[in-house]
């Protein structure tokens, strides 16, 4: 279902949730603001972005909300409104846009005009920052589809649909992907742990800008990796922890040609499956070892 048709849903069920009959307008306020304000007239198509503009649930608050609104004949905070290519798109006050739909009140507007589609986003970034509105999820949403140019939407999407396939409903960690993108892009670097980390934020850095980059092989690389895991079902605290994950692969960074994936997934179903996530670093570390090298005399992990 697309947004326009999640939208009308709402506004059709709010405006049947609260009788607008029950509540008087403070007529004054609505008509001074006619005469200075700038009004969404009822012919001006609204777009969402996408997954941008959070499509609100009906609770409560939202419901309290309504009433307000509707007490002083319409919104009293300007919805903004960016105008790119002939589209006029919310950046911010979509919440107070269904509300003003549902009860047919007065929506007042402030209008910009932007040249590229990416000041949208600088103007949401910058309206919502201090509500932490703007982060992974939404950058992967925004330059996956029509927020990106070509090499953004090749690159996000390929992170989308990887977080998809390991999570199903349940999102893979994206912190932990790029812990494994680090893994594999400076497998000459990683030492410790702390380099995993690090080199982690050196994969990371401008993704909430749209500065992502990952090749189409790269990603074969660390999806497969984590895939092992998932299609073997293994317990999800080997490979969606960070912690274990970051120590199972230090381990195969500093043990080279030793260890191999197929022998380590082989080695934790023999294991019951299990590890304890609560230990500390070291200690899992040796306990991955331990699960490795078990049965097999000739192997001996440097951990």
């Amino acid at each position: 279902m697309n947004n326009s048709k999640i939208i009308k849903q709402t506004t059709e069920k709010l405006s049947k949730l609260v009788d607008k009959s029950r509540y008087n307008k403070n007529i004054s306020y609505r008509l001074r603001n006619k005469r200075k304000g700038d009004f969404l007239t009822s012919k001006e198509k609204v777009d969402f972005l996408l997954d941008i503009n959070r499509i609100p649930t009906i609770n409560k608050k939202f419901i309290d909300k309504a009433k307000d609104q509707i007490n002083t004949g319409g919104n009293l905070i300007r919805i903004v409104i960016c105008e790119f290519q002939k589209r006029k798109y919310i950046a911010d006050g979509q919440h107070r846009y269904i509300i003003g739909k549902a009860f047919n009140l007065p929506i007042l507007i402030e209008r910009y005009k932007v040249k590229e589609f990416k000041d949208i986003l600088n103007f949401m970034k910058s309206i919502n920052s201090n509500q932490n509105v703007w982060d992974n999820n939404q950058a992967i949403k925004f330059y996956s589809s029509e927020g990106g140019n070509r090499n953004q939407r090749a690159n996000y999407t390929r992170i989308k649909k990887a977080r998809q396939i390991l999570g199903n409903d349940n999102h893979y960690p994206i912190s932990n992907w790029f812990e494994v993108q680090a893994f594999f892009t400076y497998a000459d670097k990683v030492k410790s742990l702390e380099e995993i980390r690090g080199l982690s934020m050196v994969i990371s850095r401008g993704f909430k800008d749209g500065h992502y980059k990952i090749t189409p092989q790269m990603y074969n690389k660390c999806l497969d990796f984590i895939q092992q895991f998932r299609i073997n079902n293994i317990h999800e605290d080997f490979w969606r922890n960070a912690k274990v994950l970051r120590c199972i692969m230090r381990l195969f960074a500093i043990n080279k040609n030793k260890m191999k994936i197929d022998r380590l997934i082989k080695q934790i179903k023999n294991n019951h499956n299990y590890i304890d996530s609560k230990k500390e670093d070291t200690e899992i570390q040796q306990d991955i070892k331990a699960i490795y090298e078990k049965g097999y005399k000739r192997i001996n992990l440097v951990a």
